[in-house]
C-alpha cells in the first residue's frame, strides 16, 4: 500500500503473472508489469514504497538438494 493506492499481484493473469497498481483517486486499476517467471506461492512477494516509487518483487527458482554424509564427526 502506498500513499495513493495498491500495488497487487494477480497471478492468475493470462498469459502471465501481473503487477497491478489501483488508484485511489481515480479509481483505475492499471497493468504495471507483466512478469517473466511465476511468484513462489505462500511467500509474500510484493512491497512497495510509502510514496509508491520504489516497488519490489521477489521471486526464485525452486529446488532443494539431499546430502548424505556418512561417518561425520
Amino acid at each position: 500500500m502506498t500513499d495513493t493506492g495498491i500495488y497487487l499481484l494477480d497471478t492468475d493473469a493470462v498469459p502471465k503473472p501481473t503487477i497491478l497498481f489501483y488508484n485511489f483517486q481515480t479509481k483505475r486499476l492499471t497493468r504495471v508489469r507483466q512478469l517473466e517467471e511465476d511468484p513462489v506461492p505462500w511467500i509474500a512477494n510484493l512491497a512497495a514504497s510509502r510514496d509508491g516509487r520504489t516497488v519490489w518483487f521477489v521471486w526464485r527458482e525452486l529446488h532443494s538438494s539431499i546430502t548424505m554424509a556418512e561417518n561425520f564427526q
